[in-house]
């Protein structure tokens, strides 16, 4: 239900008369929700361990997003493209400040360079795609 002032609402009882909650809704940033480097770092080691137990290889792509002032816009693109195109089991997280890493389970140095190619294009902006690096281990 939409108020009169444009904010979603819902109903409760309140002093015996049915009444509108205006309920806030917080908008978070997709980019307060990647894990943070150390967390990054984390993933990379569970992936690293599975490889060690047998697991087929995996890789990592490392965007470099530009300076901290910068990277809010190129980041976000990047990952907006990034979620659209990935599968179940891949993951993304902070590396640095300025650098985001993509973790590519049970993909090969040239499926990975072809996944970082595609993404990169599609999130270009107009100083052209972000430099990447492609890692597997």
């Amino acid at each position: 239900m939409v108020t009169p002032s444009g904010r979603l609402s819902s109903w409760w009882f309140g002093n015996g008369r049915l009444r509108p909650r205006t309920t806030l809704h917080r908008t978070v940033s997709p980019l307060a929700s990647l894990p943070s480097p150390e967390q990054t770092l984390g993933l990379i080691r569970r992936q690293e361990a599975l490889r060690d137990r047998g697991r087929p290889p995996f890789s990592v792509v490392v965007v470099d997003v530009g300076s901290p002032a910068e990277s809010a816009h190129k980041a976000l693109r990047l990952l907006m493209v990034f979620r659209r195109r990935a599968r179940v089991g891949d993951e993304a997280g902070w590396l640095t400040a300025d650098r985001i890493a993509l973790i590519l389970p049970l993909t090969g140095r040239d499926g990975a360079q072809r996944f970082a190619e595609e993404v990169c294009n599609q999130a270009a902006g107009h100083q052209g795609p972000p430099r990447f690096e492609v890692y597997t281990a």
